[in-house]
């Protein structure tokens, strides 16, 4: 049975449901108690480090590949893909800070610019500062990213403060 059959089974039987919204790829998405049971079984399988790490490599792919994007033409459609993707791209930060510091330090450079343009300038002010804190002896050019990424996003949340 290949990946696409098991899927079709999966979403014939109502165990994963199709999302599709108007100018996105369709997501497949899973019901709670579904997700909850598929996540015991990945625990019990001891697969679930590897499994981490794979997710967290996608993602960090993911962002490398749209930070180059997102000056250019295709700016809109890097911006919505990782606003759909941000509670991975959170997952893959909280696994990395743990697991592979450098690994969420990379994570957090890529994301910058996404979190100053669509507003997430706490939160992303705080995971460039929570990487950084956890990887003091990374690459210069890499902590230098980061920090100019961090004072950028300081900067705009000044400006928002004080334009209140």
């Amino acid at each position: 049975m290949s990946v696409l059959d098991g899927l079709e089974a999966l979403l014939e039987h109502n165990l994963l449901r199709l999302v599709e919204l108007a100018g996105e790829e369709p997501r497949l998405t899973m019901f709670e108690m579904i997700l909850e049971y598929a996540l015991d079984q990945l625990l019990a399988s001891g697969q679930m480090p590897a499994l981490r790490r794979r997710h967290a490599d996608y993602y960090l792919a993911l962002a490398e590949q749209a930070a180059t994007q997102l000056q250019g033409a295709e700016q809109g459609t890097w911006l919505r893909r990782l606003e759909s993707d941000h509670e991975n791209l959170r997952a893959a930060l909280e696994w990395g800070l743990q697991a592979k510091p450098e690994l969420a330090l990379r994570l957090a450079c890529a994301l910058w610019r996404f979190w100053e343009m669509h507003g997430h300038l706490s939160a992303g002010r705080a995971w460039l500062r929570d990487a950084l804190a956890a990887n003091p002896g990374a690459p210069a050019a890499l902590r230098a990213r980061a920090h100019y990424g961090a004072g950028l996003l300081a900067w705009d949340l000044a400006s928002t403060v004080a334009s209140r």
